[in-house]
């Protein structure tokens, strides 16, 4: 049974990749305190099929957290 993605906000469908992570990458970010410092090292052991979703965004962007302002291809 997949997972059902349920939107309040049409646009919020644009945040879909961040969910789609792959979990045993999500699980080793699991527990990282606010503001803590991750080790670059640490970042590169991710699932590259995960890092590929963070592909091209640029340095210092930041989102619309209502979806508003976020294009997806």
């Amino acid at each position: 049974m997949g997972i059902v993605k349920d939107y309040l906000d049409p646009n919020a469908a644009a945040y879909a990749d961040l969910a789609d992570l792959d979990s045993t990458a999500a699980s080793k970010l699991a527990g990282i305190a606010e503001g803590a410092e991750v080790n670059p090292a640490d970042l590169a052991e991710l699932d590259a099929t995960a890092n590929t979703k963070l592909t091209g965004i640029e340095d210092s962007a930041t989102a619309d957290q209502t979806g508003a302002e976020v294009k997806m291809p």
